[in-house]
């Protein structure tokens, strides 16, 4: 990635995150990558590479690379899992539509400070 572009979208190996946009800022993956799943993160990734563990149809090899190093172009968007998120994934094995978790969950998972 070029020095002069700062991705604030960028996150390690092992991390769960939630896709909210794919590269082109819409759901043109939707058949096996869709947006607001929960994810695992097959390595380092951010606005300009999306590596997962497995897609929704269970593929090991899928993923995105942007050949255009702009974020211009380039309107990927992640965002960390909760760990409530990150439970659910470890629980099922493989992605899930972040909308599947019920009130209950959420509710039950709230920490109060």
């Amino acid at each position: 990635m070029r020095k002069d572009i700062k991705d604030h979208n960028s996150f390690p190996a092992g991390a769960y995150v939630v896709l909210l946009a794919s590269c082109d800022g819409i759901n043109s993956w939707s058949s096996s990558i869709p947006i607001n799943h929960c994810y695992k993160l097959r390595a380092e990734s951010s606005t300009f590479c999306f590596a997962i563990c497995k897609d929704i149809t269970g593929s090991t090899s899928n993923g995105w690379q942007g050949v255009n190093k702009s974020t211009k172009h380039n309107k990927l968007k992640l965002r960390l899992a909760t760990q409530l998120e990150a439970h659910e994934y470890q629980r099922l094995d493989k992605p899930f539509p972040i909308s599947n978790l019920s009130i209950n969950q959420i509710i039950n998972n709230y920490e109060i400070f």
